[in-house]
Parts: C-alpha cells; sequence; structure tokens
C-alpha cells in the first residue's frame, strides 16, 4: 500500500488501522537497522498484544541505505498496528522522531530506539505516572537508569 502520508516523508506503509481510538503510539526511528528492526517490532507488538489498550507502531526509516523500510514493512504485514514512513533521506534521529510524533495518532506517544534497548514495561510505568494523575505536565523525559528531569 503506498500512501503520501506526512510532507517530510516520501511514503508511508499501512495495513489498516481499528476504529478504536489509539491510547498508545510508539515511534521507532532506524537508520540502517535490517539486521535489528525486524526484532523491534516482533517484541514491541509481543508485548503491547498483551496490554487492554489500542496502539499503533510508527517506524520512521531515515533514509537507510540498506533494507531497513523493505523489512519494517514485512516484519509488519500481519500486523495493522505497524506503520512505516519514509524520510526523503537522512535527516537525523531527531527528524525521524518529529516525523513520527508529527504522526501519531494516539493519546500518548512514545520513541523508542531500534535494538529494543529499553525495555517496554518502562513504557507502562510511564503511562500508570501519566493517566493515574500522579505527573501534571505535558511532557516527560526519562531514560533506561530511572532519572527523570524537567
Amino acid at each position: 500500500m503506498f500512501t503520501p502520508y506526512h510532507p517530510s516523508a516520501v511514503f508511508c506503509y499501512g495495513f489498516g488501522m481499528t476504529n478504536d481510538p489509539i491510547h498508545l503510539s510508539v515511534v521507532i526511528p532506524a537508520f540502517n537497522e535490517e539486521k535489528k528492526i525486524a526484532e523491534d517490532i516482533s517484541i514491541a507488538t509481543d508485548y503491547l498484544d498483551r496490554q487492554s489498550y489500542v496502539y499503533e507502531i510508527i517506524v520512521v526509516d531515515d533514509g537507510s541505505r540498506d533494507r531497513t523500510a523493505d523489512v519494517a514493512r514485512d516484519a509488519g504485514r500481519q500486523k495493522p498496528q505497524v506503520r512505516v514512513i519514509l524520510q526523503p533521506g537522512n535527516l537525523g534521529k531527531g527528524a525521524a522522531v518529529r516525523t513520527g510524533m508529527q504522526a501519531a495518532r494516539g493519546a500518548f506517544a512514545v520513541f523508542a530506539d531500534a535494538g529494543a534497548c529499553v525495555p517496554y514495561t518502562y513504557v507502562e510505568r510511564g503511562l500508570q505516572i501519566l493517566v493515574g494523575g500522579e505527573w501534571q505536565h505535558e511532557l516527560d523525559i526519562a531514560d533506561r537508569h530511572g532519572e527523570t528531569g524537567r
């Protein structure tokens, strides 16, 4: 499926979505990650499929010179929650994250680096804090070492 999607993206590949409101969008910026991206998508969908909310995963290929986009598209073919957006060139991680966040349709959005270096259980704790009202800010920044800042 070829659909122009975002002004800074060349193409967005999506395989349909549910009509339910999306609770969580996970953005995975990727540059030359053909060896990791399928596992990243598998780890994310395996975890998120066990949750009670609707989610989407947006892989943003930042102008990779390898088969990152093809591998991501193939890995998400059976998962309608997975979309792949292609940047028009290597614009950098920040641009890939921005593109993914602008395309996100979830009430909450996070980005996860390729390589599954942060467990998705951390996302759940963050959602608990945000949904439970413990945190009253529009943006929260945290790292895998447990430190937070404002």
